[in-house]
Order: C-alpha cells, then sequence, then structure tokens
C-alpha cells in the first residue's frame, strides 16, 4: 500500500444540496420545527467519507459571494438559478460550527467559488507530493485530474466512485483530462447558464474534440465544415471562447495549502456533542461517536441519554490471554468474575463505570498515540500466542492512563503488518515517559523480537501485588 499521505477536499455545498433533496419527499424536522435536513445529510456524507476513507488531511470548502470574475465577463452567469432554499441557508451557520468544533479546516475566500478555491488547493497540494481526492458529484471537476489529483463522486445509492483519468477519459471521450474544459465550454452547462456552442450536445462536442482537440482548433478549422453548422460556429466562435473560459476552473485563488493546519485532528466531541443535541441528531451523534471514540465517549453516553449499547465501543481480545498473564481487562489474580465476588463487594466489570475502545485503524491508532504522548505514565500490557516470551507472536497491546479507561490494539496475522503498525508506536516506547506493567520484564521481551525497546522509568506491579497478597 502506498505511504503517499492523502488529503480530501470536500465540495461543501455540492453535498449539503445532495443531502438536502435526498430527504425533499420526508424532510427532517426537529420538535423546535427547523428542516435539519441539508445539516443531517452534509454530515452523514462527511463522516461516511472519514470512516471509509481515515484521511490524513481534511479540509471542507464553500462558495461565498459567487464568482465575481465570471459575472463580470458574463453577467447571466448562473443567473438562472431558482432562490437557494431556506432549509439550506439556515444548514449553512450550523455546519459551519460543527465543522469548527471537530477542527475541520473551513476554506473560502469571498468571490470566488468551492471549485476555484479546491482546484487551487489541489495543485498546491500536488505540488508538495501529496495524493489529493475532491469530494464531489460535479462533473466539471473532472478537468483537475492527474496522476495524483482525483475525483472521489458520491453514487446514488450509497458509496463512491473514484475517477481517475482513465474513467474520465472514457466518461467524456478526450484524450487529457484538460479537455473537459473544452468539452463544457463546447456543450455549455444549463447549470450554470453557461451557453456554449449553439447545437452542439453531448456527442457532437465528443466527436468535435476526437477531430480537434480544443475549441480554438475547432473554430480554426470550421472551412471543413458544412451546412448550418458551419455557419452556428462561425457566427458564434466568440461565445464559444467565453463558455470556455467560463467553465475553467481557477487555479490561482488566494488560499494556501499548509499541510499542518489540514491535518485530521482530534474533535471537541463535547462542543459536537452540545451541537448535535441542540439539533437533535441522536443517531448521528451515535455514528459520530463511534468515527471518533479514542477519548470522552461516556460524555456522549450521558448527552445522549440512552443505554451503553448506543455508544458502547467494547475492546475486543484477540485471544484469551495464557494462564499466567495479568490480563489489564479483568480482576486482578482472577481469570473470571464470580456472582459471590460481585455480592462481596468486590470491583468488577459489572459493578464498574468503564470505557474500553477497540482500537483497530490508523486513525484511531494516531488519535491514541497522540494521547499517550501527553501521559507522564502509562500502563501496557501485551497479549501473545503464547507464554515464551522470546518464542511468541505479539497479536495485542492494552494501554490504560486514566482510572476505568482501557484500549486495545490489535494485530493482524500478517507479521510483516504487525511491525509495520508496531512501529507506529515506537515514539511512546522510546520516550521518556513511565511504562507500568504486570510482569513486565515479559513485555519488554516480547517487543525486543519485534526490536522495539521500551525505555524511561519502569515500574511492575506484579511484585507489588505479590507482597501484598502474601502479607495478607
Amino acid at each position: 500500500m502506498s505511504d503517499q499521505k492523502r488529503v480530501f477536499l470536500v465540495d461543501a455545498f455540492a453535498l449539503i444540496f445532495r443531502g438536502y433533496y435526498a430527504f425533499i419527499k420526508n424532510p427532517r424536522i426537529n420538535s423546535k420545527g427547523l428542516d435539519t435536513s441539508a445539516i443531517m445529510g452534509f454530515m452523514n456524507s462527511l463522516l461516511d467519507v472519514i470512516k471509509r476513507e481515515r484521511p490524513d488531511h481534511l479540509a471542507v470548502c464553500f462558495d461565498k459571494g459567487g464568482s465575481v470574475d465570471r459575472v463580470e465577463m458574463f453577467e447571466a452567469y448562473k443567473a438562472n438559478r431558482d432562490e437557494t432554499p431556506e432549509a439550506i441557508k439556515i444548514a449553512v451557520p450550523y455546519i459551519q460550527e460543527i465543522l469548527k468544533a471537530m477542527h475541520i479546516p473551513i476554506m473560502v475566500k469571498e468571490g470566488f467559488e468551492a471549485d476555484d478555491v479546491i482546484g487551487t488547493l489541489s495543485k498546491q497540494a500536488e505540488k508538495e507530493g501529496y495524493k489529493t481526492f475532491m469530494v464531489t458529484p460535479d462533473k466539471d471537476f473532472a478537468q483537475l485530474v492527474s496522476e495524483n489529483i482525483f475525483m472521489y463522486k458520491p453514487r446514488f445509492g450509497g458509496g463512491y466512485d473514484i475517477w481517475g483519468i482513465p474513467e474520465v477519459q472514457e466518461k467524456f471521450g478526450v484524450e487529457t483530462p484538460e479537455q473537459v474544459i473544452d468539452f463544457l465550454g463546447m456543450m455549455g452547462d444549463s447549470a450554470d447558464n453557461i451557453p456554449g456552442l449553439p447545437g452542439v450536445g453531448e456527442k457532437t462536442a465528443k466527436k468535435f474534440l476526437t477531430a480537434y482537440g480544443s475549441m480554438e482548433n475547432l473554430l480554426a478549422n470550421t472551412h471543413e465544415l458544412k451546412g448550418k453548422m458551419k455557419e452556428k460556429l462561425e457566427a458564434n466562435g466568440e461565445l464559444g471562447l467565453l463558455s470556455k473560459k467560463l467553465a475553467t476552473i481557477m487555479l490561482d485563488v488566494p488560499v494556501t495549502f499548509h499541510a499542518k493546519d489540514f491535518e485530521l485532528d482530534q474533535p471537541d466531541i463535547e462542543k459536537v456533542t452540545e451541537l448535535f443535541n441542540e439539533l437533535e441528531f441522536r443517531n448521528l451523534l451515535v455514528n459520530f461517536t463511534r468515527t471518533f471514540a479514542v477519548e470522552n465517549a461516556e460524555k456522549v453516553n450521558s448527552a445522549e441519554n440512552s443505554s451503553e449499547e448506543k455508544v458502547k465501543t467494547v475492546a475486543k481480545k484477540a485471544a484469551t490471554a495464557p494462564e499466567g498473564q495479568f490480563d489489564l481487562f479483568a480482576a486482578p489474580g482472577s481469570g473470571s468474575v464470580s456472582d459471590a465476588e460481585i455480592a462481596s463487594g468486590f470491583k468488577t466489570i459489572k459493578n464498574t463505570d468503564h470505557f474500553y475502545q477497540h482500537i483497530d485503524s490508523p486513525l484511531s491508532r494516531k488519535l491514541l498515540i497522540r494521547k499517550l504522548m501527553e501521559q507522564t505514565s502509562v500502563c501496557f500490557d501485551t497479549e501473545t500466542t503464547g507464554l515464551k516470551a522470546l518464542e511468541v507472536e505479539l497479536i495485542g497491546i492494552a494501554f490504560s492512563f486514566e482510572k476505568g479507561k482501557g484500549y486495545y490494539v490489535s494485530f493482524p496475522e500478517d507479521q510483516e503488518e504487525t511491525r509495520l503498525i508496531l512501529e507506529e508506536f515506537r515514539p511512546f516506547f522510546e520516550s521518556e515517559i513511565e511504562k507500568i506493567g504486570h510482569n513486565i520484564k515479559y513485555d519488554i521481551k516480547v517487543l525486543s523480537n519485534y526490536n522495539m525497546p521500551v525505555r524511561g522509568k519502569l515500574f511492575d506491579n506484579c511484585a507489588l501485588f505479590n507482597q501484598s497478597r502474601y502479607a495478607s
């Protein structure tokens, strides 16, 4: 799998309108009478992209004030569009508040369209070695596709199509994605009120592109045409060139791709929860929590006012810990919890507030590592295929640094993949952060099989546990 970093640029209004019309026959109205269809539709799409792709970098791009340059060129540009539905006007401030709470950058420049903002950022990111995915259903973006820039196109009924160069060539009948500009200029675009060449539709535009390659070359060779078409093109050459300009996505908007600012970050879960509760997005809140659940999930539990079943993400053990290994997720010294122990007052998983999280994706590992590096002391425990430390294979590591919370990182059977995943945790294991374990010598030996040193102050509670047991 390529280690090339990926940035996803979301066309905000395209997904907002799409979300709104998806619910048009059954709009989502909350108890306050607010039509939340556009907000819900957009957020569902955004979370779907994050869950599917776990992007390294992400930004959402908005229009503001339309395209000043295009309106100056052609006053009727987009003048045929209906008034924006009130529900969408109301939705935009809410969506931007949610994005701010999620720490997702909002990219907008007054006087420019989101197309131009995305085009500019895509080309900047490409120059810095990033692979860019433009999240939009708008076919106009096909002109920007390159070896490292793709359309990430929502599919009706769910899922996404990824358009690279081959897909654009097949869809538009062009040799290069840049020719999509000529295609759009020739046939026009009724949605944007781009006039195009009179009498030229999709089939004719493809035929002209095959024969002439560009708008300019077509207009320079109208003498080869016959009849009405020849007359129309010779009379409307300037309109064709204007249409091509209107269809061209600008690449010089005064915005800048700063990789650090675009990194997908841990959201302000408390603030997002507050906004979702205000909008009465109960199911969406569960969806959000499951997507960003490395920390603070208990806040959603209380805010949701529902059973733990709705938001729990239980840490899954890859295998039962062999006898003799301490289990971070069980009561000390016991393999199982009996009813008698519960009755006797022992603190167990059944009667103690807890939050255990299975860490099984690049994003969740990234967020966990960030939290680990903020601690002064962390307890960890390896799960393995046996007891002989220098012969076993690693199947998981559990971490805990706060009362009642545990995080379990599972590893695949493929040991090369395990090594790569474990390598992500090297900054933690080599740091001066105190490491606590139960028979920690065993864990250190296991990690040494993967050339992973354990540094910093070490504390083994195995000896302390045995001392207290023998003393009693």
